[in-house]
């Protein structure tokens, strides 16, 4: 035998049958040697030749050329479910073929055409056949719905055929099938509202059922005919084939329905089994070819229709759902841009999906709307969510088997849509329980006790109605649902990633607190309103007393710590309203919305002053400092923005000199002080144009061999009265007077100027870094200037870098790296600062001519026990080389730092625990002791 016998019912492949049905007998022909390679054993029965006579012999022994008009189709041909007929005689008797090509051979079934058959045939061919599909057509036209389109095939084909029993079977979600009408002979018995198990039809019988739109058993009491093959015959495909044996688990169960005759109908939905017309006859019955074939033409004929319905019926939820998500998108952008902003169209989204409940979890809070379990409820099914896939919606109508003992869970969330979003964020919509009171036909094997007997899943011995409470079950999400899901999903994180980054934008990176755009944005919104409802608004600028001292004592690290926390105290002391801003190093600022008495704002100076003295504790100290205030108010001073900054700056100015730890508030007697910062801005532009700014280096070194690899360049102000001046203090003064293009200029010249002198003393080059703002990398003509410099110093650049920080690719990206690229043809390279600190797809970085990325020190810190941080550094690594550039571990302060760096594979170092920063006749004697060991390794 090719092919071998049929496996359990569950998984035997139904379409390599090695049997046929006894009411015909069948022929294969191979179509490359033009030989007999199988056929029936009965076969003597219709050609007067014996299968022994046939097999292996030319397919003429048999057959004219005109009884097989199609048989030289080519063998790629694809299996037709339409078989070309023939009506013909074999010896002396009557027959029809049915031919139809199947990948190497062509299968030729043959069934006798007897008086009463060759009747029914001709009156359904040749007679009524095109009545029959004028008057299905004008019927079918007038059906709205696709229930009312599958009744009129069902009462369609119980016409043709005559059966006693003719069901109209649709599949439900889980397979199971569920008879939604039916015709019935007098006295026989109906199952109208029973549902049959997905046990009954197998998934591989379902998907013949989805290939070949009829299936016909004649009598279930017959026994089958065996297959015959020749020596070679390739296997043989049943898929399309009208003897096809059946499973004999299925004639069992025909036996045991007490239908001996069965013919089934397709009605298949937009390439999906939607039902069956089933027909059951108490006797055995045969259905000639042609009506068979013209039942499976009229469920074509249905099947289209109901895909044009069901596509018009998707198509209005679509735009439903669009509809209810444009509204949506439309009130979330009116909002302030704030994640949780989306709890605000809870209720919108859960109706949109028909869901009872919603629960959002949005930045670690939890939002709930609508009828939810409980909190003991929610926490195990919090953990259940836990486990499911981030990178796609997830959903299910039925409860969890493991979270049915929760009976909150079953009630209220039986049916779950899962919409994960950023990190840990999701939307969960919850459906409730509907118990449903189901009646089988019979009890199903599969709610037996007991496990499932898969040889023999169907035959049941008794069908009568058995009833069950459906329990842990909602209603289904469709297809629809889930596509919608989809795209509210990707609208919500392109939301939640845009909020992100306008927080990078709006927020220090290192507070959380506003950041100086932010601190404007919020201070105008504070004056308009203070005008339009003539109430009060503060603007308050603090300042830092002894913060240097911290950050000289015990490095940048443990300074990043106090500003963090000094950031945690203000906001609490402020309302929700309110905004805390660092606008640069320690200078800090609030604006206050809408205060009843200018007394108002002493009272929260005054604890302002309480919560800064405090001690911090800080990497196992405690830490004092204090803090000056300056205070404005709106519109009682002024009602514009500058002179509201400048009343609130010159109120500072007197709490700092006037002993510090105190707060001012303006007054027109201060304005004198105006003077004062004018001259401030007159002494920066005169050390811009003299000689009040220089550089210091800080090395960056090997981290395995502490060998210098370049210098990073920090500015100082010699500023005559205060001395010594770090940039951390007077930038933002810098930024203020908008002298940062100016000073961006001073400070490449001067990088180039200190390296000819060095180049001139004989000494070979290291790279030298200079730091550059967003603002000045896009606004300054760098390429001009550094061009222009190279020629009026005579010097080459290729030593020259530009520390840029990574948030400066999420302003204007194309700009930023068309200034990269073009700065690259002068050798001038650029390194991203703070690396790790913006969002920035990692993807993009592809293709940029980076030379170095910078990642801050406090990665390789352990002080906050918590070492998550440290998981970055591999990571950060791993991305250094794909882009094949080495990493720099910043603000390396202690030797514990340096060797964690070193041991997460980190190539190179910089910080206090490397060196201090160096006047240049020191980063001199660097450079010498370099060259001496670039000799010593030269000469080895």
């Amino acid at each position: 035998m090719t092919n071998a016998p049929f496996g359990d019912c569950a998984s035997a492949e139904l379409h390599r049958a090695d049997h046929i049905q006894s009411y015909g007998a069948l022929v294969v022909i191979d179509k490359h040697s033009q030989l007999i390679c199988a056929c029936s054993a009965n076969i003597h029965a219709f050609g007067g030749k014996p299968p022994a006579e046939l097999l292996g012999a030319s397919w003429s022994a048999l057959f004219t050329a005109a009884q097989l008009p199609s048989l030289f189709a080519p063998i790629d041909e694809p299996g037709s479910d339409m078989p070309h007929l023939h009506e013909t005689a074999l010896g002396n008797r009557a027959v029809l073929l049915s031919q139809h090509s199947m990948n190497e051979v062509t299968l030729v079934e043959i069934e006798p055409l007897d008086a009463a058959a060759s009747s029914q045939a001709q009156d359904k061919t040749l007679r009524s056949a095109a009545f029959e599909r004028a008057d299905y057509l004008n019927a079918l036209s007038a059906s709205t719905t696709a229930e009312s389109a599958a009744k009129l095939l069902m009462t369609t084909v119980a016409r043709i055929t005559q059966f006693d029993r003719v069901m109209l079977y649709r599949f439900l979600p889980e397979w199971h099938g569920e008879v939604i009408a039916e015709t019935l002979q007098s006295g026989v018995p109906g199952f109208l509202g029973l549902r049959f198990p997905a046990t009954d039809l197998p998934e591989n019988a379902r998907r013949l059922y989805l290939r070949n739109g009829q299936r016909l058993i004649v009598d279930a009491y017959s026994e089958a005919v065996p297959v015959l093959t020749a020596a070679g015959c390739p296997p043989i495909d049943f898929t399309f084939s009208s003897l096809r044996a059946v499973h004999p688990v299925h004639i069992q169960y025909l036996k045991n329905i007490g239908a001996p005759a069965s013919f089934s109908v397709s009605i298949v939905v937009a390439s999906h089994l939607w039902g069956l017309i089933a027909c059951h006859h108490l006797a055995p019955r045969k259905v000639a070819l042609p009506q068979r074939l013209l039942c499976e033409e009229l469920a074509r004929i249905g099947s289209i229709h109901m895909s044009d319905m069901a596509a018009m019926q998707i198509e209005g939820a679509r735009a439903a759902y669009r509809e209810a998500r444009a509204e949506v998108r439309g009130t979330l952008r009116t909002l302030d841009p704030r994640i949780d902003s989306i709890n605000s169209q809870l209720t919108p989204i859960r109706k949109m999906f028909g869901a009872q409940g919603i629960w959002a979890h949005l930045d670690g809070r939890d939002t709930y709307g609508g009828d939810v379990p409980d909190d003991v409820s929610l926490s195990v099914l919090k953990n259940r969510l836990e486990t499911f896939d981030r990178f796609g919606i997830a959903h299910s109508d039925r409860i969890d088997p493991s979270l049915a003992k929760y009976r909150p869970l079953v009630r209220f969330s039986s049916g779950l849509l899962f919409l994960p979003l950023v990190d840990q964020d999701f939307v969960l919509l919850m459906r409730s329980e509907q118990i449903e009171q189901v009646s089988w036909a019979g009890k199903p094997q599969a709610l037996d006790d007991g496990p499932l007997d898969v040889q023999g899943l169907s035959p049941r011995a008794s069908f009568q109605r058995w009833a069950q409470d459906v329990e842990g079950v909602a209603e289904p999400w469709q297809d629809v649902d889930i596509e919608a899901a989809t795209k509210l999903r990707e609208m919500l994180i392109e939301l939640i990633e845009r909020v992100q980054l306008e927080s990078l934008a709006l927020y220090d990176p290192l507070t959380g607190v506003a950041n100086r755009n932010q601190f404007e944005r919020k201070l105008r919104e504070a004056i308009l309103s203070s005008v339009r409802n003539d109430n009060l608004a503060a603007v308050y600028m603090l300042d830092l007393d002894r913060f240097k001292a911290v950050n000289d004592s015990m490095g940048h690290a443990a300074g990043d710590e106090l500003l963090v926390e000094v950031s945690r105290r203000l906001k609490g002391i402020v309302r929700d309203r309110d905004v805390v801003a660092r606008l640069g190093g320690d200078e800090f600022a609030i604006v206050q919305f809408q205060l009843e008495r200018i007394e108002d704002a002493d009272l929260v100076a005054g604890r302002i002053l309480q919560a800064i003295r405090r001690p911090f504790h800080i990497r196992g100290q405690d830490v004092e400092i204090g803090v000056s205030i300056g205070i404005a108010f709106c519109p009682f001073h002024f009602a514009e923005e500058d002179q509201l900054l400048q009343g609130a700056d010159l109120a500072l100015y007197q709490a700092k000199h006037g002993g510090r730890n105190a707060f001012k508030v303006f007054s027109n007697d201060m304005l004198s002080e105006k003077e004062q910062k004018e001259s401030v801005r007159m002494a920066l532009e005169h050390a811009l144009e003299g000689d009040g700014f220089s550089f210091v280096y800080q090395p960056i070194v090997a981290g395995k061999t502490r060998v210098l690899q370049s210098f990073e360049a920090f500015a100082r102000w010699q500023h005559p009265d205060r001395g010594e001046i770090c940039a951390a203090e007077f930038m933002p003064l810098i930024e203020q007077y908008q002298l940062a293009a100016r000073f961006a200029q001073w400070g490449i010249r001067e990088a180039v100027k200190q390296a000819k002198q060095w180049q001139r003393l004989g000494l070979a080059l290291v790279p030298v870094s200079v730091n550059m703002t967003t603002r000045q990398f896009l606004g300054l003509d760098l390429v001009g200037l550094c061009s222009a410099l190279a020629k009026e110093f005579n010097i080459s650049l290729e030593w020259l870098r530009l520390d840029l920080e990574d948030a400066a690719l999420l302003t204007d990206f194309q700009r930023v790296t068309e200034k990269m690229s073009a700065l690259a043809g002068l050798n001038v390279l650029t390194n991203i600062d703070h690396f790790g600190q913006a969002p920035i797809v990692l993807k993009r970085l592809l293709g940029l001519r980076i030379n170095q990325l910078k990642v801050p020190g406090q990665i390789f810190d352990k002080i906050d026990g918590t070492r998550r941080n440290a998981a970055l550094a591999p990571v950060i690594r791993s991305i250094g080389k794909v882009l094949r550039v080495p990493v720099v571990a910043t603000q390396i302060e202690t030797a514990t730092m340096e060797a964690q760096a070193v041991k997460a594979g980190i190539e190179l170092l910089q910080g206090y625990s490397i060196s201090r920063c160096l006047v240049p006749a020191d980063a001199e004697a660097w450079l010498r002791i370099n060259a001496g060991e670039r000799l010593r390794a030269s000469s080895a």
